[in-house]
């Protein structure tokens, strides 16, 4: 079984955290021309977001049928806090016994044991 410190060792892109750190404030983001017409859709953008994270399907149309299946498309929104929780499960997992199982090729034929 591999621990989270192995895992990070194998998959360095797994750990979060030096990745945030390594890219925080490195990207810049200048609007030039268009600063006066983002600046007129501020207020609409922000409505959006919040609805977005409120799951407000409101906020895109007002048509009932809309909304609901809008509604019926933001459950990816709860995924990171689904994984979030899932962590100390997905740490036990002994990736070389999965590793080991096999895969599925395209013709159907499975490799592995």
């Amino acid at each position: 079984m591999h621990s989270a410190q192995e895992l990070l060792t194998r998959w360095p892109s797994l750990d979060t955290a030096a990745r945030h750190a390594r890219l925080k404030n490195t990207l810049e983001i200048a609007p030039g021309p268009l600063a006066e017409i983002i600046q007129t859709h501020v207020g609409a953008a922000a409505r959006a977001a919040t609805g977005l994270w409120r799951r407000e399907p409101s906020v895109w149309s007002a048509d009932p049928v809309v909304q609901q299946t809008i509604a019926n498309r933001l459950g990816w929104l709860t995924s990171p806090l689904l994984m979030t929780e899932s962590l100390g499960l997905l740490q036990t997992i002994d990736l070389s016994r999965v590793a080991s199982l096999g895969t599925t090729t395209a013709s159907g034929r499975t490799n592995g044991r």
